[in-house]
C-alpha cells in the first residue's frame, strides 16, 4: 500500500491520539441504481480519550479523497456524482470505516486514518 500522503493540520502533534494507520477492504458494487451497497470494516484501537477521526482514502491507492468526499465519475461524458462515498466512525474501542458504493463494479478501498484528542 502506497502510503506516501502528507496531511496537514491545524492541530499540534501532542493532541494526535491514534498515529496514521493504514488498511484496506473490499467493497462490492452496488444492489441496484438506487441502492448502494455498504461495506464497513471495524478496527479495535486502545484510545483512552475522546477523540475525533480524520480520514483519507482512495480506490485506486494514488488519489486520495478527504472522508465525505466522493470522486465524479465522468467517463461516459455525463457526470456521473453517485460513486463511492467512504466515511469513518470512532467508538470506544473500535473505529469503523464504511464505503457505500453506488457503482456498477466492486472497488477496493485503501484508507488512511489518525485521530486527535478533542479535550
Amino acid at each position: 500500500m502506497n502510503t506516501d500522503l502528507i496531511i496537514t493540520t491545524d492541530s499540534p502533534p501532542d493532541k494526535i491520539t491514534l498515529s496514521p494507520t493504514t488498511g484496506s477492504f473490499s467493497a462490492p458494487a452496488r444492489y441496484s441504481s438506487f441502492s448502494p451497497r455498504r461495506t464497513a470494516t471495524t478496527v479495535n484501537h486502545t484510545i483512552d480519550t475522546p477523540s475525533m477521526p480524520e480520514l483519507w482514502w482512495s480506490s485506486d491507492n494514488s488519489t486520495w479523497y478527504p472522508a465525505g468526499v466522493s470522486p465524479v465519475d465522468t467517463s461516459s461524458g455525463t457526470p456521473t456524482f453517485q460513486t463511492l462515498d467512504v466515511d469513518a466512525y470512532f467508538g470506544s474501542t473500535s473505529y469503523t470505516v464504511v464505503c457505500s458504493n453506488w457503482t456498477a463494479s466492486a472497488a477496493t478501498i485503501y484508507y488512511i486514518i489518525r485521530a486527535y484528542s478533542v479535550e
